[in-house]
């Protein structure tokens, strides 16, 4: 009987459960993965998803950390079990993966990839169980050492150097791991994700690209590498390998969620809007694509729906700054300030450098007459702005009903000269 042990991978990656849910990202996306275990004093204590991390906004990817996120008691087989078995309840749960533990500690994972591989070709098995003697990164390093021509074993190193941050030390593993095998797409995939952890776009872009001449099926290659124009400020090439990896796989949530984005972005809102809902429905529980609806909405006039979505999203995730935010702006396009205040207030409370709001709660204090109040928010959004010459223009508005003509002068001055065209 053929067994987990034969095929699954050892040492897989796993993030801590003090982690903030940005480096949980990074490890998703540099490895093609749906989940990641989560640790805590070498124990599984959780599993956390993609679905899982996009239930909050990016503001929060540096706030929060992964035992927020994570689901507890994930389920952890043994690596006795067939490979039968295994596949059994990977079909009767809809799972993608499963965790392999041992005495209480993680050793491996299977994913239906690995068995989709062992079915087509049990010689699999033997090449994985060279994996197996590779429980830690001197093991790894000796396995390189003793066969320097084993591509496999330095890309496994590697994505084990990216996943902890060290990109350098990725991006040279994986550049071993090219030139013994120039056509292992997966190692030019992990090495892009290192360039594009460390802001080197372009080159991310090339190992991406090379990715999808030997794989063209690979969705995330197309995703990240959307990522990496989008950083660069190509949003039309970003919107493309959006719309491709969604051709792929159109399940591809991040991928609706980057293009509506976009699309909010560029003022096609309808567009954006059919994105967003295409991420909703593929991950119900994401708070940011509710309220980035919202915007659209919003923008397009439809603020009962606008404020709809918003509230969803607060639903989610009550500590969603952006969500209040998003919610003022419609309340205030309805005129009720008093309820944009209150929203604003709350995102501010939150997040106390958020200068939008700051800047909303300003313009409805203006727009009521409370003058003095208007200053004080303007102020403060230009205290964590300084460049925003919206913000000096608007306190100038203010300052000017005041009949304070010079200081009014002196903002509409400022947002001149920070380029604001009157």
């Amino acid at each position: 009987m053929n067994m987990v042990s034969q095929i699954m991978k050892p040492n897989p990656p796993y993030v801590h459960a003090d982690d903030l849910i940005k480096e949980v990202f990074d490890a998703l996306y540099a490895r093609k993965l749906d989940s990641i275990a989560v640790l805590e004093a070498d124990e599984v204590v959780g599993i956390i998803t993609r679905s899982d991390i996009q239930k909050y906004s990016f503001d929060e990817y540096n706030q929060i950390q992964a035992k927020t996120a994570m689901s507890p008691n994930p389920l952890i087989i043994s690596k006795e079990i067939s490979i039968d078995e295994a596949k059994r309840i990977m079909d009767e749960k809809g799972l993608s993966s499963l965790l392999i533990g041992e005495n209480g500690r993680l050793i491996g994972i299977v994913t239906d990839k690995d068995i989709g591989r062992f079915d087509h070709s049990p010689k699999y098995a033997e090449v994985y169980n060279r994996g197996n003697v590779y429980h830690d990164q001197d093991q790894y390093d000796n396995a390189t050492n003793q066969d320097p021509k084993d591509a496999e074993a330095y890309y496994i190193r590697g994505c084990a150097y990216n996943n902890q941050g060290d990109y350098d030390k990725a991006i040279v593993d994986c550049t071993k791991a090219i030139g013994i095998n120039p056509r292992y797409a997966d190692a030019y995939y992990t090495r892009g994700c290192a360039y594009n952890n460390k802001g080197d776009y372009s080159k991310a872009i090339d190992d991406y690209t090379k990715t999808v001449e030997i794989n063209p099926k690979d969705a995330d290659a197309y995703f990240n590498r959307g990522g990496a124009y989008y950083k660069k400020g190509d949003d039309d090439k970003a919107v493309a390998d959006c719309t491709k990896a969604i051709g792929i796989n159109p399940k591809h949530g991040s991928a609706y969620f980057h293009r509506g984005s976009i699309y909010n972005d560029k003022g096609n809102f309808d567009k954006a809007i059919a994105d967003f809902t295409m991420a909703i429905g593929i991950n119900p529980e994401g708070s940011e694509a509710y309220h980035r609806r919202g915007y659209a909405y919003n923008r397009k006039g439809d603020y009962v729906k606008a404020i709809a979505d918003c509230t969803k999203a607060i639903e989610i995730n009550p500590k969603d700054s952006d969500a209040y935010f998003h919610r003022a702006g419609a309340y205030g396009n309805k005129g009720d300030y008093n309820k944009a205040i209150a929203d604003c207030t709350e995102a501010i409370e939150i997040d106390p450098k958020h200068a939008l709001a700051y800047k909303i709660r300003g313009q409805c204090h203006n727009n009521k007459g409370d003058y003095d109040k208007a200053i004080v928010d303007y102020t403060k959004a230009i205290r964590i702005d300084p460049m925003d010459a919206v913000a000096y223009n608007n306190r100038g508005n203010v300052y000017n009903r005041k009949g304070d003509n010079d200081k009014a002068t002196a903002d509409h001055r400022k947002a001149k000269e920070l380029g604001l065209n009157f």
